[in-house]
């Protein structure tokens, strides 16, 4: 698996398994498990962090790794 120089954070406190994350990521980083996102290749993430504006629960978390 390749590493990203991106770490995406998911907060399942308040996450409700919408998709909405999984389904705006052009770069195929979640895949919906059981009603909830999960990273499948986090390693793919770009930091575009459509993944994080499109989350209406601030679940979803993109920073650059230092």
């Amino acid at each position: 698996m390749k590493r990203s120089k991106y770490t995406v954070t998911i907060t399942y406190d308040n996450c409700d398994g919408c998709g909405k994350c999984a389904a705006v990521c052009p770069k195929v980083v979640f895949k919906m498990v059981d009603g909830r996102p999960v990273h499948f290749d986090a390693g793919n993430c770009a930091g575009c962090a459509s993944c994080e504006a499109a989350c209406p629960y601030g679940c979803i978390r993109v920073q650059q790794q230092q």
